[in-house]
């Protein structure tokens, strides 16, 4: 009975031995490395509504009145020589024949008011409406130095305009060529607006369905033009830095609207809202008081337009900004 316990045994510490030898030498296998632990998505900040920064606008403005003050001054002085003046705004002759055909005084004031903004995009010559171009984008540039001069942490209590008209317009030919692809950016909203204006306002679409497609086209086509400007716009400041070229300014701006642009998209389609409207309030009654003064208030706040644009959307911008 010895013998079969033996060999058992034998046998047994021959297979144990046999499987700790593979289980000690196995086929060692190539280490993986660990995938890196992905980076928290920081939260973009709330920019600032719409109001908060007309609030800040109006007060930058108000804060370093003399400097503005005095771009407006010149802006007024160049416009006059240059371009048309207040002569084209003539309200009395239009007031007249409106009372003439028995208008109420509200409604013929508005209408006034209505015929005033239309003056204000036809020029009276080609001539006039190059020149018109081209001061605003000169006063455009120089607002644009100030504005970046008094946001400054040290920022001057009386910035130089004489400064401003030096050293402000170096930037013309990138912020000409940046301007040129907002102008290029428009073309889907002014082909929808046309086509709309053609088809719909000269009765072309009679059926109701008909009319309302092409109301879809162009509101398609606004919305793009109003998608790409989100970038663009911002890109007319950046571009306007020291040795900053069009397209890295353009490129640029692609972080800063990530996440943003139907933000954006909101306060730049609030700007001209806002001009209307506060511009109709100053003016219709002026119109309805004294008619040659209304002309005049008309004129100064075309000029100062300018100025509230370009400071209100320098504001957005360095809104934008600033993390």
């Amino acid at each position: 009975m010895a013998t079969p316990t033996k060999k058992t045994s034998r046998s047994r510490r021959k297979a144990a031995g046999t499987s700790r030898a593979k289980q000690a030498s196995p086929v060692p296998k190539p280490k993986q490395a660990a995938a890196p632990a992905a980076a928290p998505e920081v939260p973009l900040r709330p920019l600032a509504n719409s109001w908060q920064l007309a609030r800040r606008t109006c007060l930058l403005l108000w804060q370093y009145r003399r400097p503005f003050g005095w771009l407006l001054l010149v802006y007024g002085i160049i416009d006059l020589l240059l371009v048309h003046g207040v002569s084209q705004f003539d309200v009395s002759s239009i007031k007249s024949t409106l009372n003439g055909s028995g208008t109420s005084s509200v409604g013929g004031g508005v209408a006034i008011y209505a015929s005033l903004l239309g003056a204000v995009a036809n020029s009276s010559s080609t001539a006039a409406g190059a020149y018109q171009f081209f001061e605003a984008i000169l006063i455009s540039l120089v607002a644009i130095y100030l504005l970046r001069q008094v946001s400054v942490a040290d920022a001057p209590a009386r910035p130089s305009v004489k400064e401003a008209f030096y050293k402000g317009t170096y930037p013309l030919v990138p912020f000409l060529l940046v301007l040129l692809l907002v102008g290029v950016q428009f073309i889907p909203f002014g082909i929808g607006a046309l086509l709309y204006s053609t088809v719909v306002g000269g009765g072309i679409a009679g059926d109701v369905m008909e009319q309302l497609i092409f109301l879809v086209i162009f509101v398609v086509s606004a919305v793009l033009s109003i998608f790409w400007l989100t970038r663009s716009v911002l890109a007319l400041y950046i571009v306007t830095l020291p040795d900053v070229k069009p397209m890295e300014a353009f490129h640029s701006t692609k972080q800063l609207v990530r996440g943003r642009r139907v933000s954006i998209a909101r306060k730049l389609l609030f700007l001209p809202v806002a001009m209307f409207v506060v511009a109709a309030v100053i003016v219709v009654p002026c119109i309805l008081i004294w008619a040659p003064l209304a002309q005049w208030v008309f004129y100064v706040m075309t000029l100062l337009g300018l100025l509230v644009v370009n400071a209100y959307l320098y504001t957005l911008y360095r809104e934008v900004l600033d993390e």
